[in-house]
């Protein structure tokens, strides 16, 4: 009749597999003092600043997919970087809708993941 019982008791824990689930996560690693930063967020602009320093590596591979909110990819773009700071200019889709979409950065196989907020 449509309800499930019995399964776990009066609460369940649920875990939901978004993009890029299929591989195992692993953290970026930065210097004790780094950070990742994406603003402005929320965007109104289709322009997002992406800065990351504290990198551990002296070569980087970074990458940037950008996810709707259905896991849709509807981004995808790859920088190279030399030492411990990366920052550049995300010029995002002009047809992007308002909404909520999520951000794999990925250096050297390690993803951070952060949520961006599009007016």
């Amino acid at each position: 009749n449509g309800t499930w019982t019995g399964f776990c008791g009066p609460t369940c824990q649920l875990t939901i597999a978004g993009p890029g689930s299929s591989r195992p996560e692993q953290r970026v690693t930065l210097a004790e003092q780094g950070r990742l930063e994406l603003w402005p967020n929320p965007v109104g602009d289709s322009r997002v600043s992406l800065r990351i320093d504290g990198l551990t590596e002296e070569h980087q591979h970074i990458s940037m997919d950008l996810y709707d909110a259905f896991g849709k990819k509807v981004m995808t773009q790859g920088f190279e970087n030399e030492g411990p700071v990366f920052n550049t200019i995300l010029q995002l889709p002009n047809t992007l809708a308002k909404g909520v979409y999520l951000v794999d950065i990925t250096i050297d196989g390690r993803t951070h993941v952060q949520r961006l907020s599009v007016q």
